[in-house]
């Protein structure tokens, strides 16, 4: 194993790693500007509010007994319109933030795939084979933030709740998990696809541990370190 390019790779996916967090929460975070929220990046989300998460919040206090009781009440109306304004906007900023992250994966795979087609050796593009190659690489969330999911779920964690997928499908009346199988079952097959047919077989070990060490330390350093500290 070559030592200098197993720590190029993994200083690499650390720096993805982290670029990937922040240009996801950007997603949200242009989606609910544009709606007119007022709108704030954190570490491992964004937060979103104006006058009608204020009310909401006015009511949920107000009424807490009648609504967690489905109790009638006389601001009822009034407190479910709000609510489906809000699931309606909610569902656009959550979209904002998954299709961020897709968008950015799915060019750099279509770009990759136009290098792989000329049949050139890996090394002739440089920096730009790289660059296309991790940008592919985005639809490794898909997979992750499933993994976690799955293990949220056998071990009954509150983190599956606050997956953006399974919200999104929550708001859309779907199964939980069906968004976030769909787009994990299609991140795999990508990663298969960069591994055993992009990645050259001389690199293929080197890459593959170096993916997961700097994917666990990227995450360590991000949101347990550094993120806190720069976006709380």
């Amino acid at each position: 194993m070559n030592k200098i390019f197993f720590a190029f790779l993994t200083v690499t996916f650390v720096f993805v790693t982290i670029v990937g967090t922040i240009s996801h929460e950007f997603g949200h975070f242009l989606v609910a500007k544009k709606l007119g929220y007022k709108s704030t990046i954190h570490y491992s989300y964004t937060s979103y509010e104006n006058e009608q998460t204020d009310s909401l919040k006015y009511f949920a206090t107000k009424y807490s007994d009648e609504l967690n009781n489905n109790l009638f009440f006389s601001d009822r109306t009034e407190y479910e319109n709000l609510v489906r304004r809000y699931e309606k906007n909610s569902l656009k900023v959550i979209l904002g933030g998954i299709v961020s992250t897709l968008l950015i994966g799915t060019i750099g795979f279509i770009l990759l795939l136009a290098f792989w087609k000329k049949k050139y050796p890996f090394s002739i593009y440089g920096w730009k084979y790289w660059l296309v190659l991790f940008m592919s690489l985005f639809w490794v969330r898909q997979v992750a933030v499933c993994t976690v999911y799955l293990y949220s779920h056998f071990s009954h964690s509150y983190l599956k709740n606050n997956i953006d997928e399974v919200r999104l499908s929550v708001i859309l009346n779907l199964p939980p998990y069906l968004i976030l199988v769909i787009t994990a079952l299609i991140g795999i097959t990508l990663c298969l696809f960069l591994f055993f047919k992009i990645i050259p077989e001389n690199m293929r070990r080197t890459f593959l541990i170096a993916g997961i060490i700097g994917g666990i330390l990227g995450y360590i350093i991000w949101f347990q370190l550094i993120g806190p500290v720069i976006l709380p």
